[in-house]
């Protein structure tokens, strides 16, 4: 299992998210094969990607398992989640592989908030490829989330714990799921909202989900919170002994300013600002963009950072414990480029300049490769 855990007292993550092909890198898509990374040759470019980012400096990157829903998972005919694809774990087992070749941490994120959007062809003039999003029930509704969780999570987890991957970090259970709540979510196109009264049932849900992946891999647990603003929300939810927090940063949400974001004596709640929330659980940023305000080709979030370079080192600075650019191959559409490639150059010269060394020092037994070793 991972030698290597988010507290305190441990050393600065410097991370990406990443994903070779979003929504499509775990499983086998029935009419679009051949994306997933059990495929040699797709696992090959993860290979070369990963090894340029440990050569940078990047000691760990967040990826999503089953995106929006469009690959991995076997429905019926309604829409149950049945099961998944065997090649679903055997793909992120291959990830951890490749991953711990090149010492790099992995945090999955098993779900987006895009899963519960309004269904949409994966591309309107091939309507034979099928849909993606459309699964709002499987989140939203009590018999949903069992479905998931008994017949998704449970054998990936479990299938995971029995290979005993030692650079896997954490698991999220949905990115950003502030998006999903009545009153909190600004996206106009999911299927429906959960009401702001049943946020107990998700956090209740969040919680097994939690207990789950620690006793079957021994990973953390951590939440994508949306903004700032909503973070504290979820406090209850993580174990501040076990788990950590994890924030997205783009300078909108109702954010504060870039210059205030470390105010020791910011005005009202105390569990709405970068320090308050130190004080209660360890915290990373698990999203920004990758450069600052000068850089931008999107002019429409407002960063007032002139680097990435300058993104970390204030970061380091007020003792949070990683960031994670947005983002290193990540074909979201018009978002896959919004910002601009990550800027490596200055990832490396921060990782050397402040000797964050690899974190795969991790001890591992005595004639066992990297990452991944099989019990």
């Amino acid at each position: 299992m991972s030698h290597f855990k988010i507290t305190h007292e441990s050393k600065f993550i410097n991370g990406v998210n990443y994903q070779l092909h979003y929504g499509f890198d775990f499983g086998e898509h029935r009419s679009i094969p051949h994306l997933g990374l059990h495929h040699k040759p797709r696992l090959e470019l993860v290979g070369n990607d990963f090894a340029q980012l440990a050569a940078h400096g990047v000691r760990s990157v967040r990826m999503n398992v089953f995106a929006d829903g469009r690959t991995g998972i076997i429905y019926s005919g309604t829409g149950n989640a049945l099961g998944i694809q065997d090649s679903v774990i055997e793909g992120v087992l291959d990830l951890l592989r490749v991953a711990g070749e090149h010492d790099i941490l992995v945090s999955l994120v098993m779900l987006d908030h895009k899963l519960a959007e309004r269904a949409e062809w994966i591309d309107g003039t091939k309507p034979e490829l099928g849909a993606k999003q459309g699964h709002g029930r499987l989140l939203l509704t009590r018999s949903g989330r069992d479905e998931m969780m008994n017949n998704i999570f449970r054998p990936l987890l479990q299938g995971l714990g029995k290979a005993k991957p030692q650079n896997l970090l954490s698991f999220e259970l949905v990115n950003e799921p502030e998006l999903l709540v009545q009153g909190l979510s600004t996206v106009r196109s999911m299927q429906t909202l959960l009401p702001r009264a049943d946020i107990p049932h998700i956090k209740a849900y969040m919680r097994d989900f939690r207990d789950l992946a620690r006793s079957e891999t021994q990973a953390q647990f951590t939440v994508g919170s949306l903004a700032l603003k909503h973070a504290g929300i979820w406090l209850d939810v993580l174990d501040p002994e076990h788990d950590y927090l994890s924030i997205h940063y783009y300078g909108q949400n109702g954010e504060p300013a870039y210059r205030d974001l470390y105010r020791e004596d910011g005005p009202g709640d105390p569990l709405k600002t970068v320090k308050g929330l130190q004080r209660r659980i360890p915290l990373v940023w698990g999203e920004y963009a990758a450069n600052g305000f000068s850089d931008f080709s999107q002019r429409d979030f407002p960063q007032d950072f002139a680097s990435a370079a300058q993104f970390l080192e204030d970061a380091l600075n007020n003792q949070v414990k990683g960031a994670y650019a947005w983002a290193f191959r990540s074909p979201l559409g018009a978002l896959g480029d919004l910002f601009g490639p990550v800027p490596l150059e200055q990832h490396r010269e921060f990782a050397q300049t402040h000797l964050l060394t690899p974190l795969a020092s991790l001890p591992r037994l005595e004639g066992e490769g990297p990452g991944v070793r099989v019990s």
